[in-house]
C-alpha cells in the first residue's frame, strides 16, 4: 500500500482535500472493443495496401483515420500507434523530435528507448551542458529521434546543427506543462521551424484547457481517464497535523516513523527545499535535494543516489513531479500543498506505479 502524506499547520487551517481525487499513478487502459460491423470500402482498400506493404506508414495512418471516423476508437488507436512507430531505420536523417519540459525526463526517455532495442538511434539534448558537445554527438550518431528540452532544441535548429526539413514527427510530452506561458515563445518558434511536420502527438496524464493554434487545430483527442474513478485502492491519503508553525520537527518525526522507506518530499519553493534538506542533513538523515536552480551534474547525482537507494529522502520542487519514473517510491509527502489540481495529480503519480 502506497501512502500520500499532507503536513498541515494546526495554527492556520486544518486542511481537507478539495482537489478532485484522481489517481495519476495508475496507467489506465481502455478496454478493447471488438467491432462486428462490415468493413467499409475505404477500410478494405487500406487493408489491401497493408497486405502488400506492411511497413507503409501512410497506409497504417489512413486505416486508423477510417476506423476513427466510424467511432472504432480502440482499433484506430492501434493503427495510429503502429504508424507512429514507423520511422525509417535505413534513413540516417533526423525524423522525429520529442519535446519534454525537463532535462531529467529527456535523459530518461532516451535511455528507455535505447533499452527497447528498436534499432532506432536516439539521443537527448538539454541545457546545463555544452551545446558543442551535443553537436559533435549529433554528427557522429545521426539520430533518428531526438528528445529535447524546448530551449536547447531551438538553439540547435537556429545554429543549423540539425536539418528541420527531414523531421516528420513532433511529440510534445507533458504537453500541458510544455505549452505553459513560460515555454510558449520557444514552442511557437520550434513549430514554425519544423515546417515539414506530418504528425503531431501530444501526451500527458492531465489535460490542458486549450491548445495553441501553432500546435495544430486538426486533431483527435484520445483519453483513458475515468472521471468517476475513485482514488486507487493502492494508495492511502493521510493528513498529518503539525502543532507548530514550523513543520520541520513534524516532518522529521514522521520520517523516523517511516524508517527506511523511500520518500519524496515536495515543497513549493527552491529556498524551502534548501532549508528542509539542510535541516534533515543536520539531523543525520540521508536526504538529498533537487530543484531547478542546481547545477545539472548535482541534479543528476542527487537523482541517481535516490534511485539506487543511497538516500531514502528526496526533497524536491515540482520539477520532480513530471514524468520521472523512479522505482519503488513508498511515500509522497506534501510539505506544502501544491498550487493546483494538476500538480497534485503529477506529484502523487510518482508512486503507486505499474
Amino acid at each position: 500500500m502506497k501512502r500520500i502524506f499532507i503536513i498541515c499547520n494546526l495554527l492556520f487551517v486544518i486542511c481537507s482535500l478539495t482537489f478532485a481525487q484522481r489517481e495519476a499513478g495508475d496507467v489506465r487502459r481502455g478496454n478493447r472493443q471488438y467491432h462486428k460491423e462490415h468493413f467499409t470500402e475505404s477500410e478494405i482498400n487500406y487493408r489491401r495496401a497493408l497486405e502488400t506493404n506492411k511497413d507503409s506508414y501512410e497506409a497504417r495512418y489512413n486505416l486508423g483515420d477510417a476506423l476513427y471516423k466510424q467511432d472504432k476508437y480502440a482499433d484506430a488507436l492501434d493503427e495510429f500507434k503502429t504508424a507512429a512507430r514507423m520511422l525509417n531505420k535505413k534513413d540516417d536523417s533526423l525524423q522525429m523530435v520529442a519535446i519534454v519540459p525537463g532535462r531529467e525526463l529527456a535523459l530518461q526517455s532516451a535511455k528507455v528507448l535505447a533499452e527497447m532495442g528498436t534499432g532506432l538511434r536516439c539521443m537527448s539534448v538539454y541545457g546545463g551542458r555544452p551545446a558543442m558537445d551535443e553537436h559533435r554527438q549529433i554528427n557522429g550518431l545521426h539520430p533518428h529521434l531526438i528528445v529535447a528540452t524546448p530551449g536547447r532544441i531551438l538553439d540547435h535548429i537556429r545554429k543549423q546543427n540539425i536539418t528541420p526539413a527531414t523531421v516528420s514527427h513532433l511529440v510534445i510530452d507533458e504537453f500541458d506543462k510544455s505549452l505553459e506561458l513560460g515555454f510558449q515563445e520557444d514552442m511557437k518558434a520550434i513549430a514554425a521551424e519544423l515546417s515539414a511536420i506530418e504528425r503531431r502527438i501530444l501526451l500527458s496524464a492531465t489535460d490542458s484547457p486549450s491548445i495553441p493554434d501553432f500546435v495544430g487545430t486538426d486533431y483527435c483527442r484520445l483519453s483513458y481517464l475515468d472521471d468517476e474513478e475513485p482514488v486507487s485502492s493502492r494508495i492511502n491519503i493521510r493528513c498529518v497535523l503539525s502543532p507548530e508553525k514550523d513543520k520541520l520537527s513534524t516532518l522529521k518525526a514522521m520520517l523516523c516513523t517511516l524508517g527506511t522507506q523511500k520518500n519524496l518530499v515536495f515543497a513549493n519553493h527552491r529556498q524551502s527545499v534548501e532549508r528542509i534538506g539542510a535541516y534533515l542533513s543536520s539531523e543525520k538523515m540521508m536526504a538529498d535535494i533537487f530543484h531547478g536552480g542546481m547545477e545539472q551534474r548535482d541534479r543528476e547525482r542527487a537523482l541517481y543516489r535516490f534511485m539506487n537507494g543511497s538516500c531514502n529522502v528526496f526533497v524536491c520542487t515540482d520539477l520532480a513531479s513530471r514524468g520521472l519514473d523512479i522505482p519503488d517510491v513508498d511515500n509522497i509527502i506534501h510539505y506544502h500543498l501544491p498550487i493546483d489540481e494538476e500538480s497534485y495529480i503529477h506529484r502523487n503519480g510518482r508512486t503507486a506505479r505499474w
